[in-house]
């Protein structure tokens, strides 16, 4: 698993309210997203993103920042990056742990089952 390239920090230890702050703008910080993706794509001919952020306000900014960045990337027509949306802590929270799936290539298969 590898996480990829939003630049972003969070003020402090809050708690309930964490706020995110995106620190390079998407022109500043997209060449990077490109070469990151590139550089996987090379050494495992495949990506694919999986997005475990919630709807929140802030979570949701990094989504936002972080779904421009991949719509930029995919525009190119060079790479083929796919992405799977799940709410883990929703879904922790609706079904208790037990309920959280493993994903792969774009379906949801039960851990155990």
């Amino acid at each position: 698993m590898l996480r990829t390239l939003v630049f972003w920090e969070q003020q402090g230890l809050q708690t309930f309210r964490p706020t995110v702050q995106i620190t390079r703008s998407q022109p500043a910080s997209q060449p990077a997203f490109d070469r990151h993706f590139t550089s996987i794509i090379e050494e495992y001919d495949a990506a694919h993103a999986i997005n475990l952020l919630g709807t929140k306000e802030n979570e949701a900014a990094l989504t936002d920042a972080y779904s421009r960045h991949l719509r930029q990337l995919q525009g190119l027509g060079e790479l083929e990056v796919g992405i799977t949306h799940y709410d883990f802590h929703n879904q922790v929270k609706l079904g208790g742990h037990d309920s959280v799936v493993e994903i792969r290539y774009g379906r949801r298969v039960s851990f155990g089952g």
